[in-house]
């Protein structure tokens, strides 16, 4: 679908839901007011020069946003790649993505739990629970936020206990095919006193495996299946201007590993290339002659959610935090502490090949430790100006320890290659200053902000060892030391209290990064430091007496220096060929641009209709590969950038039936999204299997709710139509073998709801 085309049909959708507000716009109440700490301080959503989607904790209940892939449901320009499970989300915004997936690498888009930066990718997804809101951030946030937000932020918001009697208590129960449930509650504990109170929050969620595992083996078992629980405790504590809350949580995952959906690519691409001779491999097969689509048993090809897996593996997430929030309000200061610490472990034991042979299995583990400060003052003078000041302080240590596993032909003579362990210690610091301040004149504001970040990093202890002990790589070191600034500088015009206007520069930076993926030491390398400028123009309005509200931003990014993964099989400088090398990589220099509308009507008392869409035009402007395939580089100046679909519209009902007992409550959404690339090289073969088609999804739900307001039930669907797209993609190469993940399938379900 051609650019400006999308755009104009865009402008019609929204032109659409336009007059039909207007028309019956007297019979209805205004929108509810949004208040947001985007900025660190609690603000009206409509005051603030951030391109911001905020979603509350009743509307993700309602919604059923119970992870990453669904919050992207409703963001325009945010999506999700699944490459582990729905718990280890890797978020891209407005093109900005994380390709890299090792279990040392950090995301450009920064996860924040309660103001708390969590860099383990594989920590921040259970965490989803008793939400009081969700922000989501589009744009660089280099001043006010942690870390690493090249391309934004969502900031998880969760609830705190209350102090009035007014506690928020509830019981939340979803059931489904495949024998899912959730079950999701909290509740506020008796107070001991006025001043301190007490709230306790839980999370479970199963059900089978979604990815059918066609092995008759008594020990296979069905793969991407759900196993979560989580809980948290809070307990506040405010006194005089004393406002205190700490928070303890704790998860368990234990479902089995996702499903890879393996493909073969012989007999054109098949690596090693010696591996070939002898007899012609029939089409779609991998270096073991087996086509992974089809059947070994019955010669049928297999659905697209289902396969012959040898390993049936697992994944074990274990974690546990605590976090503890501060505020001092001293008139025309408050003073704010938020200190961190969490700990965890994940294991994953992949079937990396995607068939019945044992042709290539992966072991992930990591153990790590997180802990971060940050203080800061905000002033709250009568004046124009006010600012916020602050210090920063973030360590993490992790320690992957990975095992890849080979099986005939490849452990065979002439590659013969045999099962090794690699492991390491990769310690970050980080340290930063920050101020950012705020000079108002009559209707107009001023704004500027500055982030002084010294970042060092080190992988220490990096080892391979065979499986019969012998050490093939001595312990290596590697590291990167750096001070680099980040921040904004901007102004908003009030033409009206609902009309605000912006524009702005910012400046994203995301520090080092080393590569995890090394098979020895010539492979450890680190890549530079990515940096975003940032240009946007922003427009936040509400009409017809608060019941229309229209926001719109368009945007323009050079982007130096992104880091990302590309495999690079038989560029080893090892000992012998490593067929799995990647190389850790900087692209030169890119370019994005693009708009993004959100609106939202209440066209009667009882209708709402949501609008977003999300036009991103992306493209490399200096980058060059090595081609494996071809042994040459390629020059791919002009591709598109990776993860950056070329739009994601998405368009949501909600209408409320009075009835005499209470409400009839339906709601519906869809979500239409382009194709997008999971390789830089994009329609370059072999590559071009790399890629996801346009596709959309599409969500319903009605229910009962009581006139009390106490007891509702409802029947709920996702993913109707049944979406099969691809969402992530890699290697299309390596031992003949391509492998992909897709979304769970059609689901269906009862909920009910219970507040107490």
């Amino acid at each position: 679908m051609p650019y400006a085309h999308l755009g104009l049909r865009c402008a019609s959708i929204a032109a659409a839901v336009l007059p039909f507000s207007v028309a019956i716009a007297q019979e209805s109440d205004s929108l509810e007011e949004v208040i947001v700490t985007a900025q660190k301080r609690e603000e009206r959503l409509q005051d603030v020069p951030i391109s911001v989607t905020a979603l509350s904790g009743e509307q993700m209940l309602t919604l059923k946003l119970n992870s990453g892939s669904d919050i992207a449901r409703l963001a325009p320009n945010l999506r999700v790649s699944v490459a582990g499970n729905e718990d280890q989300p890797k978020f891209s915004i407005r093109g900005l993505s994380q390709f890299d997936t090792n279990l040392n690498a950090s995301s450009p888009t920064g996860v924040f739990a309660d103001e708390v930066y969590i860099a383990s990718q594989f920590l921040g997804g259970p965490q989803i629970y008793d939400m009081a809101r969700l922000e989501v951030l589009r744009g660089p946030q280099g001043t006010l936020f942690g870390k690493n937000t090249t391309a934004g932020a969502i900031s998880f918001i969760s609830q705190t206990p209350s102090l009035t009697g007014s506690s928020n208590d509830y019981l939340v129960g979803e059931f489904g095919n495949n024998a899912y449930y959730r079950l999701q509650g909290g509740m506020d504990l008796p107070q001991a006193s006025e001043n301190f109170g007490t709230r306790i929050a839980f999370n479970v969620s199963k059900s089978d495996g979604w990815v059918k595992n066609r092995n008759p083996a008594p020990d296979a078992r069905d793969l991407s299946s759900i196993d979560n629980y989580a809980a948290r405790v809070s307990f506040r504590y405010a006194v005089g201007e004393l406002d205190a809350v700490a928070r303890l949580w704790t998860t368990r995952s234990s479902p089995t590993a996702i499903g890879i959906i393996g493909s073969g690519t012989c007999p054109d691409y098949c690596f090693p290339t010696f591996l070939t001779g002898g007899a012609p491999y029939p089409p779609g097969t991998n270096v073991s002659r087996i086509n992974p689509r089809v059947s070994p048993y019955t010669g049928q090809p297999f659905d697209v959610r289902e396969g012959a897996f040898d390993r049936s593996g697992t994944i074990d997430v274990k974690g546990n935090g605590a976090n503890l929030a501060l505020n001092y309000d001293a008139g025309r200061y408050q003073f704010t502490s938020i200190s961190s610490y969490l700990s965890g472990s994940f294991s994953n034991y992949v079937d990396a090949d995607g068939s019945i042979r044992n042709l290539f299995h992966i072991d992930f583990l990591a153990d790590t430790r997180e802990l971060s400060q940050d203080l800061r003052l905000t002033s709250d003078y009568e004046g124009p100006f006010n600012f916020i000041a602050g210090l920063y302080y973030f360590r993490d240590v992790v320690e992957p320890d990975t095992t890849t596993h080979f099986g005939p032909p490849v452990s065979l003579p002439p590659l013969s290659l045999t099962d090794a362990t690699t492991s390491y210690r990769q310690t970050r610091v980080s340290k930063a200053v920050y101020v950012d301040g705020t000079l108002t004149m009559g209707a107009a504001e001023a704004y500027a902000g500055l982030r002084i970040t010294r970042e060092d990093g080190d992988i220490t202890d990096f080892t391979t060892v065979r499986a019969d002990g012998v050490v093939t790589t001595p312990p290596t070191r590697v590291g990167y030391d750096e001070t680099k600034p980040s921040g904004r500088l901007g102004m908003r015009y009030n033409f009206s209290r609902d009309v605000m206007a912006y524009g702005q520069y910012s400046r994203g930076y995301r520090s080092s990064s080393m590569n995890g993926s090394a098979g020895c030491a010539a492979e450890l390398n680190v890549a530079n430091p990515e940096f975003l400028d940032a240009f946007e123009l922003g427009l936040k309005s509400q009409w017809l007496e608060r019941r229309l509200q229209f926001n719109a931003s368009a945007f323009y990014y050079n982007f130096t220096d992104q880091q990302f993964r590309n495999p690079a099989p038989g560029t080893s400088g090892c000992n012998s060929t490593n067929p799995l090398a990647t190389q850790l990589v900087n692209a030169a220099k890119s370019r994005i641009y693009g708009i993004e509308i959100e609106t939202q009507a209440r066209v009667t008392r009882n209708f709402d209709v949501t609008f977003g869409a999300g036009l991103l035009n992306s493209e490399y402007q200096e980058l060059s590969l090595y081609d494996s395939t071809s042994l040459t580089t390629r020059d791919l100046s002009g591709n598109k950038v990776l993860e950056a679909p070329p739009y994601t519209i998405n368009v949501g009902l909600n209408y409320t039936i009075p009835v005499k007992a209470g409400d009839v409550v339906l709601h519906g959404d869809a979500v239409w999204v382009g194709r997008q690339f999971y390789t830089a090289f994009n329609d370059i073969p072999p590559y071009d299997q790399q890629q996801s088609p346009s596709n959309w999804e599409s969500n319903a739900r009605i229910a009962f709710r009581s006139a009390s307001e106490r007891f509702e039930f409802g029947l709920w669907g996702k993913n109707l139509n049944n979406n099969e797209a691809v969402n992530w993609a890699i290697n299309p190469q390596v031992f003949g073998i391509k492998f992909t993940t897709v979304p769970y399938p059609r689901r269906y379900g009862a909920d009910f709801r219970w507040n107490f």
